[in-house]
């Protein structure tokens, strides 16, 4: 993880950067009161992008290769 917002709470309509690195990983999600609001961008091993939150909860999820649909949760944010 290199950005990310540090604070369980997030404001609404905020933008927040979001930077991941990992050779390991193959997409990084976020979503938005359970659907998916937007890839990051990957570059090489960097995940990057901006994203406005969303009232209600966003979630950073991950996905190595070759687990199909199946993520695993990075991180949990409540947005008010």
């Amino acid at each position: 993880v290199v950005e990310v917002p540090l604070n369980a709470k997030l404001k609404t309509g905020q933008i927040y950067r979001i930077a991941i690195e990992s050779p390991e990983l193959s997409k990084v999600l976020i979503l938005s009161n359970d659907k998916p609001q937007m890839n990051l961008q990957k570059q090489g091993i960097s995940f990057t992008g901006q994203v406005r939150a969303l009232s209600g909860t966003m979630l950073i999820a991950v996905q190595k290769p070759n687990q199909g649909n199946e993520f695993s949760f990075l991180l949990r944010y409540q947005v008010e």
